[in-house]
């Protein structure tokens, strides 16, 4: 996320996260449920469902986009492996019986 954006987060901003916890990294939709401003230092947590469990987590900026993503965000790297992992694994079609 954009730095500007981070540091003026609030509750109930929509978000799309990056689980570090998970190994595929997909993006989740999230709603911040707590943000603190400290000086130079922003907190947020965000609560999203996670396979159908309710999660609260406290990512940093680079584990979090704004929702709908913001086209003028620059790269993300996670999301930049994610589709080269994507491309280079295409998923075989399946044919019509």
């Amino acid at each position: 996320m954009l730095s500007f954006a981070w540091r003026w987060s609030k509750v109930g901003d929509k978000v799309l996260i990056h689980d570090r916890h998970d190994i595929e990294r997909e993006l989740l939709p999230g709603v911040v449920a707590y943000a603190t401003r400290a000086k130079r230092v922003t907190t947020i947590g965000v609560r999203l469902m996670d396979n159908g469990v309710e999660k609260m987590i406290w990512p940093t900026p680079l584990f979090v986009h704004p929702d709908p993503l913001d086209p003028n965000e620059v790269g993300c790297w996670i999301c930049e492996e994610n589709d080269a992992r994507t491309s280079s694994h295409p998923q075989s079609e399946k044919s019509a019986s």
